[in-house]
């Protein structure tokens, strides 16, 4: 990640959502000032990255599908912000250390654990991966859930839900605690629908 260019494309962000996709932020005190935090959602569009990204003040760094790095444009803006590949259609171990790595420096990992977008904002399973690195890494999740549609001028509610400690499973990590952290985690961001 380059702080510099982190903080100048938050800015530019803040500006374009703010004329075009105004963002309202719904339970503030939730968002994480620093790590080892992970910031979960659903997944609706492309901007969702952007618009979490928007709501803080901390740097943020999304584990992004592998495909967004093979565009040469693309690769280096997302290097400069923080962002990671990963390979969604396999056990991806790289991916997992270096998320594993990024929390445990303290920072703050952003996941959408669905694997994909759902346009419909409804209820979808998620993957067992982001269970798997929060108990690893004995992070805090903050559920986030973002309600649209995006259009122009319409704003965009982004729910942060209160954070969520692993610490009960006590270094246990085996598929019934990876099982258990995954349903806590999907109760916990499809929760927020209806609470702003």
């Amino acid at each position: 990640m380059k702080p510099g260019f982190y903080r100048l494309a938050r800015t530019l962000m803040r500006a374009y959502y703010g004329l075009l996709h105004p963002i309202r932020i719904h339970n503030p005190e939730n968002i994480p000032t620093g790590g080892p935090a992970i910031v979960c959602g659903n997944h609706i569009s492309m901007n969702d990255p952007l618009v979490v990204g928007c709501c803080m003040n901390a740097p943020l760094q999304f584990m992004a599908k592998k495909e967004l790095f093979a565009s040469k444009p693309l690769k280096p803006i997302l290097d400069a912000l923080g962002a990671f590949p990963v390979d969604r259609g396999a056990s991806d171990t790289t991916a997992l250390r270096t998320a594993i790595n990024v929390l445990k420096e303290n920072r703050i990992l952003g996941i959408f654990p669905e694997g994909t977008r759902h346009f419909d904002e409804q209820e979808h399973p998620i993957e067992s991966g982001v269970a798997l690195i929060a108990l690893r890494a004995k992070a805090t999740l903050v559920p986030v859930f973002i309600e649209g549609p995006y259009r122009k001028f319409r704003p965009i509610h982004v729910t942060f839900g209160a954070p969520i400690s692993f610490a009960d499973h006590e270094g246990r990590i085996d598929r019934a605690a990876i099982d258990g952290a995954t349903k806590r985690i999907g109760d916990s961001i499809w929760a927020l629908k209806s609470a702003k």
